[in-house]
């Protein structure tokens, strides 16, 4: 049995991770690392004992569940093959990302149990994930965050068919196809001067 955590008023706790199936072995969301493993260690020296325990036992104040929901709601895994398969977490947040078949949400892997105590935490399969049991959870929080983010903005209002719904006071203008480069360096180099008299006579 692991030993007793002092709790704070309040907190609760949770372990947490993910699943085996998971391409990578742990993934950090809301200020939380999920991991397949960790290792509980006891014992010094040639007496020293590691007993392997799957994910990690934490606590959480009140809210920081919420936190990891919606700091992970954005992020996915993609997974490469080719002479060596790798796996990367992407925030789909980032201005470089670009969606691209077979991105896998990683709350699809994620877990987080509430537990009333630290008894037995080396037992269980695999858990259900958070996509599973949280992602209405997941997409009510994003959108009271993305409402919450406009109106710090100052973006205006205005009512569709009984909704209220926020309107970009900036939008981003159509990107327009570039000219030819080509193009802008004849427009822009001289006129060649080939067949012109010369200006000066030979004697």
């Amino acid at each position: 049995m692991a030993p007793a955590v002092p709790l704070v008023q309040g907190e609760t706790l949770y372990r947490i991770g993910v699943n085996a199936d998971c391409p990578v072995h742990q993934i950090y969301a809301g200020g939380q690392c999920f991991p397949r493993y960790s290792e509980k260690v006891s014992g010094y020296g040639s007496e020293t004992q590691r007993d392997r325990m799957k994910g990690s036992v934490v606590r959480m104040a009140p809210g920081g569940l919420d936190k990891c929901l919606l700091s992970a709601k954005f992020k996915v895994i993609r997974s490469t093959k080719g002479r060596k398969s790798r796996s990367r977490i992407y925030d789909t947040r980032s201005r470089n990302y670009r969606p691209m078949n077979g991105d896998q949400p990683v709350l699809n892997f994620m877990y987080a149990i509430e537990l009333e105590t630290l008894s037995n935490p080396y037992v269980g399969a695999n858990y259900p994930t958070l996509g599973a049991t949280m992602g209405k959870k997941t997409e009510e929080l994003a959108e009271a965050h993305d409402k919450a983010e406009k109106v710090a903005a100052g973006w205006p209002s205005t009512t569709d068919q009984g909704e209220k719904v926020y309107v970009d006071p900036k939008p981003v203008a159509p990107k327009t196809a570039p000219k030819s480069f080509a193009k802008e360096k004849q427009a822009s180099a001289p006129r060649s001067r080939r067949g012109r008299k010369s200006d000066t006579s030979t004697s």
